[in-house]
């Protein structure tokens, strides 16, 4: 009977170190999933901010390109003023 009790009770712990290296398996698993993920976080971070970048370069260039045409705009009709001037004078 006692035989059989330290059989059963061997099976016992030798099943419960089973699970528990298994667990620590699973843990490590976990562990590198979990680095993986904060790494990916980090160079996606990293791309974000890239492109936020870029997009604010890209609406900087925008305005100053509107401010351009619009002074082009200006200059255009000035000068087509002075031409029509000009011609009123030599005609």
């Amino acid at each position: 009977m006692e035989k059989a009790a330290n059989e059963q009770l061997t099976e016992r712990c030798e099943s419960g170190e089973k699970r528990a290296e298994a667990s620590e398996r699973r843990c490590t698993v976990m562990e590198t999933r979990l680095e993986e993920a904060q790494e990916t976080i980090v160079r996606l971070e990293h791309q974000l901010q890239k492109a936020a970048e870029k997009i604010e370069w890209l609406t900087e260039s925008h305005d100053r390109t509107k401010e351009d045409e619009a002074a082009l705009r200006v200059c255009t009709k000035n000068e087509q003023k002075n031409k029509c001037l000009r011609i009123r004078m030599n005609g």
